[in-house]
C-alpha cells in the first residue's frame, strides 16, 4: 500500500495483521519497519494501541522482539541489520515504511516465506522514495513487477480524519516535488542535477531590502577553513514567514574572530538591537589546538557589544536531505509561492543556489568542492532553525548571553 503521509497506512496495516492472526492463528508473523525507533516509536505503538482500543490481550518481550497474540508469535524486527532474519521462517509479514529500506533486506524477507501454516504473502505500507525498489516491483511500469505484486495508491486527501489545514499547512511547506511524493503518494524522481531545484531567481532575487530595527537579524555560519572553503555567513531577518537574505560574508582563510570585524565593517551591528546567531553544530568543538570553540569566540566578541543577542545551535547538524528538502520547500512551495528573498548583493548565495550539485548521489553528500556551496549550507542551518523557533515562545524576553 502506497500512500501520502498521515494516509492512515499504518492504521491499515495494523487491521491487516489482525485478519492474518484470525485467519492463520497457528503460522508465524512478522512486522518490520526500516529503523529501530521507527518500530518502536511508529509501527508497534500503532500496533499496541489499535490493540487495546480493541480490548485484545497481548504480550511483548521487548528483548526478543516477540509479539504474542492469541496463538499467534510475531516476529517484530528493524530491517537494519537484516541478515539476523535469515534464520526465521514466516507465514506472512508486514513490513512499514519501507520506502529506505535496502532492497537486499526485502530480498531476504520475501525469501523467508516458508511456514505454510500461514497464507505466504506480506503488507508493504510506505510513502514513495523515487523510483527505488519499490516502484521496480509493484508498479506495473517496472522492470521487476509481475502478477505476484499488486499497488493500493491512496493520498494523504483518503484520510478524512486528519486536522483542518493540515495538508495545506505542508503545501505551503513543501516544495512540489516534495508534495507530490510525500502527500500525493506518487513515484517521483525529487533528485536533480542541482540540489536547490527549486530555487527560481524570478521569484527570490530582489534589488535592495530595508532591515526592520524592530526585529532580530540572525547570523547563520558554516564553518571552514581548507582551500576553496571559505568561512561562509549569511545575513538575514525572519519576518512574516518570509526569510530576508540582504548580506553575505564569504573569505577564504579567516578566522572566527575576524568574522565579528567583518560585520561591523558592513555596519550589521547598526541596523537593529537584536540578534540571534545559528549555524554549523561543529562550532561548538573544542580541539587539541584551542580550549575555545567558535561559539565561544563569538559569544566573547558579541558581549563587548551594546546588543541583545543569542546564540541557538543544535547539538548535532541536521540530515544533509533534510536541510535540501526544507530549503527546497521555502524556495518555493507546492502552491508556487516562494518564502525566501535574496538581495541582488548577495552574489555567491545566489550562484550557490543555482550550481550545487551532489557528489554522491548514492550516499546523498554535497559536492563542497566549489567555494559558492558553503554559505547554502549556512542557509540551511538558519532556515532550519527559526522554522523550529516559530513553534516556541519569543526567546528575548531577556537578554542571552
Amino acid at each position: 500500500m502506497l500512500c501520502g503521509i498521515g494516509g492512515g497506512k499504518t492504521w491499515c496495516g495494523v487491521h491487516w495483521i489482525l485478519k492474518q492472526i484470525t485467519e492463520f492463528p497457528n503460522a508465524t508473523g512478522f512486522i518490520g519497519a526500516n529503523t529501530y525507533s521507527q518500530l518502536r516509536n511508529s509501527t508497534l505503538s500503532a500496533v499496541f494501541n489499535e490493540f487495546t482500543r480493541l480490548g485484545i490481550t497481548f504480550k511483548y518481550n521487548s528483548s526478543l522482539g516477540h509479539l504474542h497474540c492469541f496463538n499467534t508469535k510475531i516476529i517484530c524486527k528493524s530491517m537494519e541489520n537484516y541478515d539476523v532474519i535469515r534464520g526465521i521462517e514466516i507465514g506472512w509479514y508486514w513490513l512499514d515504511e519501507a520506502a529506505y529500506t535496502d532492497p537486499e533486506a526485502f530480498n531476504v524477507l520475501v525469501g523467508r516465506l516458508r511456514d505454510k501454516k500461514g497464507p505466504l504473502k506480506g503488507l508493504i505500507t510506505s510513502s514513495p522514495s523515487g523510483y527505488n525498489y519499490l516502484y521496480e516491483y509493484f508498479d506495473n511500469r517496472g522492470d521487476k513487477h509481475t502478477s505476484d505484486f499488486n499497488l493500493i495508491h491512496a493520498t494523504s486527501y483518503a484520510n478524512k480524519y486528519l486536522p483542518d489545514g493540515y495538508i495545506d499547512s505542508l503545501k505551503s511547506q513543501y516544495s512540489q516535488k516534495f508534495f507530490k511524493q510525500e502527500i500525493l503518494g506518487e513515484f517521483i524522481n525529487i533528485q536533480s542535477d542541482t540540489v536547490y531545484y527549486a530555487f527560481d531567481d524570478q521569484l527570490s532575487v530582489i534589488d535592495s531590502y530595508q532591515v526592520n530595527p524592530r526585529e532580530p537579524i540572525c547570523i547563520t555560519y558554516d564553518f571552514n577553513i581548507g582551500v576553496g572553503k571559505p568561512m561562509s555567513l549569511a545575513i538575514f531577518q525572519y519576518i512574516n514567514d518570509i526569510f530576508y537574505f540582504f548580506e553575505e560574508v564569504i573569505i577564504e582563510g579567516m578566522r572566527t574572530e575576524d568574522t565579528i570585524d567583518e560585520l561591523e565593517a558592513k555596519n550589521i551591528f547598526e541596523k537593529s538591537n537584536k540578534y540571534i546567531v545559528h549555524g554549523d553544530a561543529s562550532g561548538n568543538s573544542r580541539t587539541t589546538n584551542h580550549n575555545r570553540t567558535d561559539y565561544d569566540i563569538i559569544r566573547k566578541r558579541l558581549s563587548n557589544l551594546d546588543i541583545v543577542f543569542e546564540i541557538d545551535v543544535p547539538n548535532a547538524n541536521p540530515p544533509v536531505r533534510k536541510r535540501h528538502i526544507v530549503v527546497n520547500g521555502q524556495l518555493k512551495d507546492a502552491n508556487d509561492n516562494t518564502h525566501v528573498k535574496i538581495t541582488k548583493n548577495c552574489k555567491t548565495i545566489i550562484k550557490g543556489l543555482k550550481q550545487t550539485k551532489l557528489r554522491d548521489s548514492a550516499n546523498y553528500v554535497e559536492d563542497d568542492s566549489d567555494a559558492f556551496q558553503h554559505v547554502t549550507t549556512a542557509i540551511g542551518y538558519g532556515i532550519i532553525k527559526q522554522m523550529d523557533r516559530k513553534k516556541t515562545p519569543s526567546r528575548f524576553g531577556v537578554s542571552r548571553i
